[in-house]
């Protein structure tokens, strides 16, 4: 710009202001005229969307989706401004539009982002103005008409053209006019003066500018004549300063060359110490006696998330770092270790607390604060320091996983605790339920004698099935699914807890529906029993309402198991609710992880929830719940029907049982009485019985006489001699002798490798004399059979 002629500097000036004014102009009449156009393409737009709004009604409500879609692909074609129609139904989803076979999504997005009638979008690089018109008030949903904004964009572009070829014109016509005028006022007078100036300057300033006029350049020549007398004498003191700045010059460049020379030996050493505190792996920054950071290395920026040192030097490093505790509670300054460092001029050392990042997320540290001193007194602190987050994760995860060790070995021990009480209490069982029997037989017609020892049998039952459940939760009993009816065994479970549970609580059932599932009749009835359980401690404190209701869900619809991962079919639904304390949202989703429990330490395992949904998981069930804070809590357990026609064996009807014909039963059994309760049985139902305490005593009377014997009864645990090992030997004797084996308990042999032994039946104690007689008359049947 310096370069340029004074005519062309004024020329330049007068024609930025004047397009100045005329592109304000331009841009003026471009907004009149482009609302105008847009305002008549709105209009046109909301007249469609009205139109086409009322056409669509009746459509719309005979569902003819189709001829919608048609007359909105008519309506598109008539007019070239509109470039899409669409309508959605009052839920927002879209039952008929002009874009084919694809719906675009994110054009349905972008016209619902608010609630306006009018958006203005971009689509594919159009601009569109979306129109929104309810249809009936909204009832029947809402059409969008997307009116296209390319052909006002296009006429607006010709006017701006034709607007702006004016102007230039107008300009170009401007520019030679004024160009002309100034040649003549003002360029020529400055060149004469020029060359006076150009003159003056080769033959010295003694010479004075010819001034010809009284105007401004006048006025400039009379200014040059003054100026140059007055520069002929500073001329001549600016000599003798030269001389004496000249030998000032000297003795700086001296200094100078010294200084930097210091500089030089001050900088590497500067660059050693940086590099030295940068290869530090601990972060190292620097306080001083205001709290500020005055250097920080590399190690600290990347541990506290800056990016450079700028962003922490000279900043208020407990304001920035160490505010607040890890619980987000302020830490005021005379607390804070690091500034006892300036009061007490001691080192410092801290394991226990928390650093902040610059995106304000703690973490754990362990810190070394030592004291600046200069001159004997305290001026700053260097803190060293190191991310502790992995020591303390490391050191959590190992408390964990002591604590499920000790779980694991609580539950190894309750595991051998139940077997061995199983053992022993099955073998009481069998005692109560074979004098039952007995009883029962002898009562004669005495119902209401009868009547009490069905009682007797049926808890007898039930403390049988409980022991299954401890064996089962210990993990050594075996899964038997089956078809079950679900309905008459939660009832059963329901008296039991009703027995179990304060009266504050209130049991509410529904279980009419008849639904059969293929399950393990102890681990659902475990299933009901820990539901109920967990329902009852939530209302423990001030009572409530215990509802279990048992009913039939058919899920057809992929709709209807989204978000549930329940697959398609048909199911029977236990729902256990409470009315009870209810679960936050974090609560809920770490009920079903082991050892996770709500109840104080010592009151619960935090083993219940998991062990139901280890259960319902492994009979291809699903559970859900729902609860919220003061609103109780609902379990849903999912269980697969099973499909088809399901025959289900009676229970409780009396079958005759075939009487003996004295053949000689051997019985061995290590309590007396169950052998006496066994002899007084089996006499009465016509067979001989032999009977023995032991399996050597009973292998040598067997030994004497082997085909005397038509049958071996062996209890399994007995002192000398297994019931297994007694029976290897009689076979051995006799191939074809029947033998049941009966267990109250056994870790070494099961029903599979029971018969893989050659032994017939295998029963689980307390075994019902009645079940044990069919099975003796069974054997002895199939044998006679055979021979």
């Amino acid at each position: 710009m310096r370069t340029l002629s004074l005519r062309t500097k004024i020329i330049y000036r007068l024609a930025i202001m004047s397009l100045c004014s005329m592109s304000v102009l331009l841009v003026i009449m471009h907004r009149y005229v482009s609302h105008s156009f847009r305002a008549d393409l709105i209009n046109r737009g909301k007249f469609l969307a009205h139109t086409i709004g009322d056409q669509s009604a009746t459509p719309i409500l005979t569902q003819k989706f189709l001829a919608l879609g048609l007359m909105l692909a008519d309506a598109k074609g008539v007019n070239k401004d509109l470039a899409y129609l669409f309508i959605t139904d009052r839920t927002g989803h879209v039952i008929a539009h002009t874009f084919g076979d694809a719906f675009p999504t994110d054009l349905k997005k972008a016209t619902h982002s608010d609630k306006k009638s009018l958006h203005r979008i971009n689509m594919d690089g159009h601009d569109i103005s979306d129109i929104t018109s309810p249809i009936l008030s909204g009832t029947l949903g809402t059409i969008h008409v997307g009116m296209s904004e390319d052909r006002i964009n296009s006429e607006l572009k010709k006017l701006f053209y034709i607007a702006a070829t004016v102007i230039i014109v107008f300009f170009l016509t401007a520019a030679w006019l004024l160009w002309l005028s100034l040649e003549r006022i003002i360029i020529r007078p400055i060149k004469n003066l020029e060359y006076t100036f150009n003159k003056a300057q080769e033959t010295g300033l003694d010479e004075a500018v010819t001034v010809t006029s009284d105007d401004e350049i006048g006025q400039l020549g009379h200014s040059f004549n003054q100026m140059a007398e007055h520069l002929s004498v500073v001329d001549l003191q600016r000599t003798n300063v030269i001389a004496e700045l000249n030998e000032s010059n000297q003795a700086l460049v001296q200094m100078i060359s010294e200084r930097e020379q210091a500089e030089a030996r001050l900088a590497e050493s500067e660059e050693k110490l940086r590099l030295i505190l940068d290869s530090a792996g601990e972060g190292i920054f620097g306080i001083d006696a205001q709290g500020c950071c005055t250097f920080c290395n590399l190690a600290s920026l990347r541990l506290l998330g800056y990016d450079n040192a700028q962003q922490l030097i000279g900043k208020n490093v407990h304001q920035h770092v160490h505010h607040s505790s890890q619980s987000g509670s302020s830490y005021p300054d005379k607390d804070c270790r690091i500034y006892k460092t300036f009061l007490d001029g001691e080192q410092v050392h801290a394991d226990d607390e928390m650093f902040w990042k610059a995106d304000r997320t703690p973490f754990p540290v362990e810190y070394w604060s030592y004291p600046q001193i200069k001159d004997g007194k305290i001026i700053g602190t260097v803190v060293t320091f190191v991310d502790i987050s992995q020591r303390k994760q490391a050191e959590e995860e190992n408390k964990k996983l002591q604590h499920m060790l000790l779980q694991s070995q609580k539950l190894d021990a309750m595991g051998t605790l139940a077997g061995g009480i199983a053992h022993d209490f099955n073998n009481i069982l069998a005692v109560i339920c074979g004098y039952t029997e007995i009883a029962r037989k002898r009562c004669g017609d005495n119902v209401k004698l009868a009547d009490n020892l069905q009682q007797i049998m049926i808890a007898s039952d039930r403390a049988r099935e409980l022991v299954k459940q401890i064996l089962t939760f210990s993990r050594k009993s075996e899964i038997c699914q089956q078809p079950l009816q679900l309905s008459p065994l939660i009832k059963e479970t329901l008296k039991l807890i009703r027995s179990s549970i304060p009266a504050t609580i209130e049991i509410k059932q529904q279980l009419d529906v008849d639904a059969v599932a293929l399950a393990d009749p102890t681990q659902i009835h475990q299933v009901v029993m820990n539901l109920c359980a967990n329902a009852y401690h939530a209302m423990a404190k001030h009572g409530g309402i215990l509802a279990v209701s048992l009913k039939k869900s058919q899920f057809r619809d992929a709709l209807q198991t989204l978000g549930q991962g329940i697959p398609q079919g048909d199911y029977a639904v236990i729902e256990v609710s409470d009315t009870g304390c209810g679960m936050d949202e974090e609560t809920r989703q770490k009920i079903f992880e082991p050892y996770f429990s709500t109840k104080g330490k010592g009151k619960g395992s935090g083993l219940g929830l998991a062990v139901v949904h280890g259960i319902v998981k492994s009979h291809g069930g699903k559970i859900t719940v729902y609860s919220e804070p003061g609103a109780g809590s609902t379990f849903r357990v999912y269980l697969p029907l099973i499909a088809g026609p399901v025959k289900i064996e009676p229970t409780g009807n009396e079958k005759a049982v075939g009487a003996g014909n004295g053949e000689l039963i051997v019985f061995v059994d290590d309590e007396q009485q169950i052998r006496e309760m066994a002899r007084e049985f089996l006499t009465e139902q016509g067979y001989l019985v032999e009977l023995y305490s032991d399996g050597v005593h009973a292998l040598a009377g067997i030994k004497d006489n082997p085909s005397a014997c038509s049958l071996l009864v062996t209890d399994m645990a007995m002192p000398g001699m297994s019931g297994k090992d007694l029976a290897h030997e009689v076979l051995r004797l006799r191939p074809d002798l029947p033998i049941i084996l009966c267990t109250g308990y056994s870790e070494l042999i099961n029903g599979e490798s029971a018969k893989y032994a050659g032994i017939r039946e295998y029963l689980q104690k307390p075994v019902p004399m009645k079940i044990l007689c069919e099975k003796i008359r069974w054997l002895l049947d199939e044998t006679a059979v055979q021979v």
